[in-house]
């Protein structure tokens, strides 16, 4: 691939906007960390977002918005079997389990519901040129989205221009 000034801006970008990410995770989550399950799933979505925030341009009136649209679209929690301990979560019967699992679908229901409703808020607080670059990175590395190449949901970072 033809390395442009264009991409070779992006790549810094990137890179700048990674060690910013990486810098402001709590201790533990860092490479070689030992945060447990979920460290690695947390340390790429900090870093798309940051890159997102980078590709947007976000102004300072737009600050406030930008904060809740990424709170809102945090990682999902843990998995059911992952709330229980392991010999607990054996302990339970078939129903238990059933009910567990129930009760994580609604969770991740209504997380979805949450985040629709914070793109809608956030998309509206955007300018037109920001649009385009949110449609773009959607379309890209967003929710259902495997971001090509192999790659899994949402990795694909910075791949707009």
């Amino acid at each position: 691939m033809t390395r442009t000034p264009h991409r070779l801006l992006l790549a810094a970008l990137l890179a700048a906007s990674g060690t910013v990410a990486l810098a402001q995770m709590p201790p533990g989550a860092g490479m070689g960390g030992r945060g447990g399950p979920g460290v690695m799933q947390q340390r790429m979505h900090a870093l798309r977002m940051a890159d997102l925030k980078a590709a947007l341009n976000i102004t300072a009136a737009q600050e406030g918005a930008w904060t809740t649209f990424a709170a809102a679209m945090q990682p999902p929690g843990p998995s059911p079997r992952a709330q229980v301990s392991g010999p607990e979560y054996d302990n339970l019967t078939t129903p238990e389990r059933m009910e567990l699992m129930e009760k994580r679908r609604a969770e991740r229901i209504g997380q979805s519901v949450r985040r629709v409703q914070a793109i809608k808020t956030f998309y509206a607080q955007l300018t037109p040129e920001q649009q385009k670059v949110f449609d773009t990175w959607m379309s890209q590395t967003g929710p259902g989205n495997r971001g090509g190449q192999g790659q899994g949901q949402g990795q694909g970072m910075g791949r707009w221009r």
